[in-house]
């Protein structure tokens, strides 16, 4: 009787073994490998990369045309600067020309055309320019304290 309870002892942690032996495997499985701080660095720094960017967004005056593929393939200035006075932007630019179809659809029509769009080749951390307009409007405007503020309430209560 004894050595019944103990192979139904024994084939209960196996039981027990086996489903958790393959969640750990499964789990080992779903986390990769941990991308080193070197790699992410390089990775994240202000540089050209392909975007897909919407021809509607360059040609925002072309609506009474569907132009195919809606999207496009360019290189745009992205990542990080690692200062937030900084913004990353472009410092080469060229045009690329790309031929999509036009779609007219009060005809039915289809027609190649060539639109210019403007590709990114060399981008760098600069100032934003939004913080350089804020520190214009700081010096053009005289400080004004609360001394003044409260030398003009004194004056009316008098």
């Amino acid at each position: 009787m004894s050595s019944l309870v103990s192979l139904a002892q024994i084939l209960a942690t196996l039981l027990l073994h086996i489903p958790l032996t393959e969640v750990s495997d499964t789990l080992s499985m779903t986390h990769s490998k941990v991308i080193l701080f070197h790699d992410v660095w390089h990775r994240s720094v202000c540089r050209p990369l392909e975007r897909l960017v919407e021809v509607e967004q360059e040609y925002p005056g072309i609506v009474e045309h569907i132009l195919s593929p809606r999207c496009v393939p360019l290189h745009r200035c992205a990542g990080c600067c690692n200062d937030e006075e900084l913004q990353c932007t472009p410092t080469l630019t060229r045009n690329v020309t790309i031929q999509l179809v036009k779609i007219c659809p009060v005809a039915w029509t289809k027609q190649y055309v060539e639109l210019s769009f403007l590709e990114h080749h060399s981008c760098e951390c600069r100032p934003k320019q939004n913080h350089k307009r804020c520190q214009r409007q700081r010096l053009s405007r005289p400080y004004r304290g609360r001394k003044g503020k409260k030398r003009k309430k004194e004056n009316r209560k008098q």
